[in-house]
């Protein structure tokens, strides 16, 4: 075991717009889809099945990232016990990703939650159960990321074609909160 990084999406997000939004922060390019219509998917990130059935594996591969990685997976849970908020459960129901806490989940982490709206812990051994609740999008994008009819979708998929790539900023950021630093010079 390890110090990983906990985040808490809203339950009604869905776990293909996680890994499509994921695969943006990451730099990944849009592919069309055949048949037209405006039909597009992430190249390089897609959620797959795990051996724990209430869990998949959201991966990014194809390239290399701007951390020097070629490959990265998180564990999407369906199912998972309530975050806390000052020792009390925060109301509401949620999916649970994880991850090793690295200045390249942080960055993402944190910018998942700005996007979709929930909860990040930075590192799940620390004494802070949550270091970001950000609930604003939980109400007010609700009809958005349940969308799947015009213009609810087209704006959900616009929303996610326009996410921009995690920078070098970021990462410098996220460092500063992450548990393992794997390319720092000591």
């Amino acid at each position: 075991m390890g110090v990983d990084i906990e985040i808490y999406l809203p339950a009604y997000v869905r776990i293909r717009d996680v890994a499509d939004v994921v695969g943006r922060l990451a730099g990944l390019p849009i592919e069309p889809l055949g048949g037209g219509g405006g039909f597009w998917h992430v190249k390089g990130a897609q959620a797959v099945a795990s051996s724990v059935p209430t869990m998949a594996l959201i991966e990014l591969k194809g390239r290399c990232f701007i951390d020097g990685e070629t490959h990265h997976e998180m564990n999407y849970h369906f199912e998972c016990s309530k975050p806390e908020w000052d020792g009390e459960p925060i109301k509401g129901e949620f999916r649970h990703l994880s991850a090793r806490s690295t200045p390249w989940w942080c960055a993402i982490g944190k910018r998942l939650v700005e996007i979709f709206g929930g909860i990040v812990d930075y590192q799940d051994c620390d004494s802070n159960y949550t270091d970001i609740v950000n609930f604003k999008g939980f109400v007010k994008n609700r009809a958005l990321f349940t969308a799947h009819d015009d213009p609810e979708w087209s704006k959900l998929k616009n929303l996610i074609r326009d996410v921009q790539p995690i920078t070098y900023v970021d990462l410098a950021e996220a460092d500063k909160v992450a548990a393992y630093h794997p390319k720092r010079e000591e």
